[in-house]
């Protein structure tokens, strides 16, 4: 088992879930599973991690933990709805989880539930006021829906948390040729090419 957590931190995947596998046939523990989830997920074994974090969620301590990881792993293997069900889960066991909210949004932001995104980002902001991804995902949810002048409050908290984010200079740039502002969509525009931004 310690075998196998090191080489987790090392980065050794593969070799990880080996020694998780061989010291589970030596002493089933499902402390073992959930070390062993953890490295498939992060070798990108996302079903395998789901197998692995489902076989856990009957122990009360961790399931607001467990339903989070297979959320994140749904959400990852592009199997959205089932995501946005299991954040729900790992919200009602942990309601002030920036984190979880924000993905959620991410979900729901996947299948063009765009309200519904913004209601969840608006969460995440309550619980992490300093999130510049969830004020920056607001904005673009509010552009999709064209609440223009929404998106372009919600790209200026998130440049002002970090004004060197050149994707939310491009998204605000965006927004202010949608309304017409076209000196301040280049200048923007602008700003975002010179961070790095390709156009």
């Amino acid at each position: 088992l310690e075998r196998g957590k090191a080489k987790h931190e090392y980065g050794d995947f593969i070799g990880a879930i080996k020694d998780f596998n061989y010291a589970y046939k030596i002493k089933p523990d499902l402390k073992i599973i959930f070390y062993r989830a953890k490295s498939r997920f992060s070798f990108k074994d996302f079903k395998g991690a789901i197998e692995d974090y489902e076989k856990l969620n009957f122990i009360k301590d961790f399931k607001d933990q467990i339903f989070y990881n297979i959320a994140s792993a749904q959400l990852i293997d592009f199997n959205y709805q089932d995501s946005i069900n299991n954040y729900s889960k790992s919200i009602r066991y942990d309601e002030d989880d920036a984190y979880a909210y924000l993905y959620r949004g991410n979900a729901k932001f996947r299948i063009n539930d765009y309200s519904g995104a913004i209601e969840d980002y608006g969460n995440s902001i309550r619980f992490n006021k300093k999130s510049q991804i969830a004020f920056n995902n607001r904005g673009v949810s509010n552009f999709k829906l064209r609440n223009y002048i929404s998106a372009l409050e919600d790209f200026k908290k998130s440049l002002k948390i970090n004004p060197r984010n050149y994707s939310t200079l491009y998204n605000k740039s965006l927004t202010h040729f949608e309304m017409k502002e076209n000196k301040k969509a280049c200048i923007d525009l602008k700003k975002s090419i010179k961070l790095g931004k390709e156009v």
